[in-house]
């Protein structure tokens, strides 16, 4: 079980790490996305996206042993996917 732990977390912060960087260098400092109107929704939508996302942390990795913050994680999840189609789509 450490093992898997182990390995979640070193993904879990991998994603963060590339989420970060998609986030702030390439969107804010290098291509200055919110100026432009074309891409305000994306924004939106990525935002959206980075609070579900720290929902899913706190429910899914922090409170195991609570069955319903689980239960609520896996919503979060199905949200996320939600928010990630309709971005992609766009």
């Amino acid at each position: 079980m450490e093992i898997a732990f182990l390995i979640s977390s070193i993904l879990l912060i991998s994603y963060s790490l590339l989420a970060l960087f998609d986030g702030v260098f390439l969107h804010l400092y290098k291509y200055r996305l919110y100026q432009h109107k074309e891409s305000r929704f994306e924004h939106l939508t990525h935002t959206i996206r980075a609070l579900l996302f720290t929902g899913i942390l706190i429910s899914l990795f922090i409170n195991i042993e609570n069955n319903n913050l689980f239960l609520f994680g896996c919503i979060l999840i199905v949200a996320d996917i939600i928010t990630l189609l309709v971005d992609a789509y766009c």
